[in-house]
């Protein structure tokens, strides 16, 4: 029963002296990113990319609107024929369907693109986090904002304002 105790006494003292020997840091990335002129470009590209695609969207979506009602009021006074009616419907519905897809291909193509400007962002900042931790000697390094759960964090160990200034110095 005495070696148990000594061999679990050992064992807490040998996790003990491990977790000390590890570093941990933090950081902020909205507030990073926040400060990013990089960031406010991207935003500008994604957003004007955007506007570009739903703008081409909206004209379709108009087209198909205006066709639609164009044979309503055929129909309306009678200038379709059963047959003619039945090929119509399966026109617009393969029209609205090509629509629904261009809809979702934009989605797609807005997806690809957020990503394709934000990347190198994101590359660079984890350059910065990787340098300013390694200097320090950090094994660890949490996001504050990313939901890193911190619980307690003492103020000497946010890296925020020295992930900053990495960041700036690579400019």
């Amino acid at each position: 029963m005495r070696n148990a105790i000594l061999i679990l006494l050992c064992c807490f003292a040998t996790a003990f002296s491990t977790l000390q020997a590890q570093s941990f840091g933090y950081v902020n990335s909205q507030e990073l990113l926040a400060g990013m002129e990089e960031v406010k470009a991207a935003e500008s590209n994604l957003v004007g990319f955007r506007d570009q695609k739903q703008k081409l969207l909206q004209m379709e979506i108009e087209k198909f609107q205006q066709e639609l009602a164009t044979l309503e009021q055929k129909n309306a006074a009678g200038e379709l024929t059963p047959k003619q009616i039945e090929e119509e419907q399966t026109r617009m519905q393969t029209e609205q369907q090509r629509i629904g897809k261009m809809e979702t291909d934009m989605g797609q193509e807005i997806a690809t693109r957020r990503e394709k400007e934000f990347q190198p962002i994101f590359d660079k900042v984890n350059a910065a986090i990787e340098k300013i931790a390694k200097e320090k000697s950090y094994q660890y390094v949490f996001d504050a904002a990313a939901g890193g759960v911190i619980l307690y964090a003492d103020e000497s160990n946010n890296l925020t304002a020295e992930v900053k200034a990495a960041l700036a110095a690579m400019n």
